[in-house]
């Protein structure tokens, strides 16, 4: 035999029941739910790092549903839903396209736990780098490095072909870079900082380099000396070589 307990809205119990006569008055424990608990985790689809994701839910008639996550750990909620119903999980991180989770919970439901994995896909922008000499704006081929500053990751745009000085690379939303351009012979390296989570329009950057002539200054960013002494700290030298 098989024993089959349910209720309308709860999770449904099944028991294999053998006809032996050991087991005639064998008890049986029936333990439904009316929730069910979801634990979700939520990671970059691209490094496959966790991520702090907000959540909220919806049924099938788009109805909002109050759901009170709990953190377990990084990138790891949990959260219960009620049967009876479907319903859609959503997923949404700064610089993140959101996702969505669907999880039918109106059919026959055995468990009272869910555990699922949602990845997220970065946000991503194109920029171009455009290099100019300062003495009469022509284009200059140049060799960028972009360095992320959170992770210390490098990347370097692709030369456009037919256009000289253009370049361009497509990188993240919301990231921080630092720029280091070195221009051909006679003229002068160049850094500067791209923040793109302070600045969400800007597609293109502008560079000029300085010609190198006798007598004109060059500006140095980050040069720092230890203190009451000649001598320079390390932090120093990635602005000089």
């Amino acid at each position: 035999y098989v024993f089959h307990a349910w209720r309308y809205r709860y999770s449904h119990q099944y028991e294999l029941l053998p006809v032996e006569k050991s087991e005639a008055d064998r008890p049986i424990d029936v333990k439904i739910s009316p929730v069910s608990k979801v634990t979700i985790n939520v990671y970059d689809q691209e490094s496959l790092s966790p991520l702090e994701a907000s959540i909220s839910a919806s049924d099938k008639n788009q109805t909002a549903i109050a759901v009170d996550p709990q953190n377990l750990g990084a990138g790891q909620k949990q959260f219960q839903l009620p049967l009876g119903r479907d319903f859609t999980v959503k997923t949404e991180f700064k610089d993140f396209y959101p996702n969505m989770l669907n999880l039918g919970l109106s059919t026959i439901v055995l468990f009272d736990h869910f555990v699922r994995d949602i990845e997220m896909k970065p946000v991503l922008r194109k920029i171009e780098f455009y290099v100019t000499s300062n003495e009469n704006d022509s284009a200059i081929v140049a060799n960028i490095d972009m360095t992320e500053q959170q992770k210390g990751t490098h990347f370097t745009p692709e030369q456009v072909a037919g256009q000289a000085g253009l370049s361009s690379i497509t990188v993240r939303e919301g990231t921080k870079y630092g720029i280091d351009v070195r221009g051909p012979k006679g003229f002068a390296f160049k850094h500067t900082e791209l923040d793109l989570d302070q600045d969400r329009d800007i597609k293109r950057v502008n560079i000029q380099l300085t010609k190198l002539k006798r007598k004109v200054a060059i500006k140095l960013n980050n040069i720092n000396f230890e203190f009451n002494s000649a001598d320079l700290i390390e932090s120093s030298y990635e602005e000089l070589n």
